[in-house]
């Protein structure tokens, strides 16, 4: 049980991190053609009509026509730090709570305080570093947003109105 509150409560902590506007999303955009893996990555500026503009690593503009695009994969860029210490502080409580518990079964008096502590410390570390290796996987099955683009002109207006709310800028 406290594993699945882990999970529950570190997704949700990157979740409610803000609206949509003020910092920008990552984007992965896969092509159709030029080979089955060919993909850009960079972070999603504006959108247009047609096509949208994605900054790339060296912050170069490149616009990627809708026709060319087969999907879009959008992840949140922000709350890194929130995450990096989250992760590790709720895998530590976690931890220790379940580890001492077990350790302190069917004993008494000095022998279930000792087996308490040492629990207590083992399970922390043993949480922390299973919460630091969790917490970004968990976090990008709650902050991923995935569009699949349909070749029509009319889906290109629908699909224009979707990812304006993850754009930095707008036209």
């Amino acid at each position: 049980m406290p594993v699945l509150l882990f999970f529950f409560f570190t997704g949700l902590y990157g979740y409610g991190q803000g609206s949509h506007r003020g910092k920008p999303w990552k984007a992965t955009v896969f092509f159709e053609q030029g080979g089955p893996h060919r993909k850009i990555k960079g972070r999603l500026y504006t959108v247009s009509d047609t096509s949208l503009v994605i900054h790339n690593r060296r912050g170069k503009p490149d616009e990627i026509l809708f026709r060319d695009i087969d999907r879009i994969r959008l992840v949140k860029d922000h709350g890194r730090t929130g995450r990096r210490i989250a992760g590790p502080v709720v895998g530590a409580v976690a931890g220790a709570v379940i580890a001492s518990a077990a350790l302190t079964k069917n004993k008494e008096g000095e022998s279930r305080a000792l087996s308490g502590v040492v629990g207590g410390i083992g399970g922390g570390l043993i949480g922390a570093g299973a919460g630091a290796l969790a917490t970004p996987v968990v976090y990008n099955l709650f902050s991923q947003k995935k569009f699949r683009v349909i070749h029509d002109p009319l889906s290109y207006q629908q699909l224009k109105s979707r990812l304006q709310a993850y754009a930095a800028s707008s036209q």
